[in-house]
């Protein structure tokens, strides 16, 4: 199967599925791209493995790649235009562990010290003893 048919036939399905423009936009570009470097639907796990490999972007973005690819290859089983998803096989790429920012207290003491009207006070307490 060409890869640049199933990809537009996917993109069909989603676009009458409903799903957003923003999110149509992220499927294409993706997939466009992986059928650039595959005019064949790879069929073998080490192929994707090396095209997620070879992205020169971060973490975040590569593991989005990975998540649009499988989505792709499960649609494609589920509709039976292969036997078998190669991203079974595949494990997904490593993200690096997100430190969550925080407000340091002298921050706290400066937000609460503003003269809030009374719902948002105590809506800041609240969050401020919640975490």
């Amino acid at each position: 199967m060409k890869t640049f048919d199933a990809v537009n036939l996917f993109i069909q399905s989603r676009q009458s599925k409903g799903l957003s423009t923003m999110t149509i936009k992220w499927y294409r570009e993706i997939l466009l791209k992986f059928a650039h470097n595959y005019r064949k639907l790879p069929g073998n796990p080490r192929q994707i493995e090396e095209f997620i490999g070879a992205l020169q972007v971060g973490d975040e973005r590569r593991h989005g790649y990975y998540r649009t690819l499988r989505a792709f290859y499960r649609w494609l089983k589920k509709i039976r235009k292969i036997k078998n998803n190669p991203l079974d096989i595949v494990e997904p790429p490593k993200r690096s562990v997100k430190i969550k920012s925080f407000l340091m207290p002298d921050q706290i003491d400066q937000l609460l010290s503003y003269p809030h009207i009374p719902v948002i006070k105590a809506c800041l307490m609240f969050l401020v003893d919640t975490g």
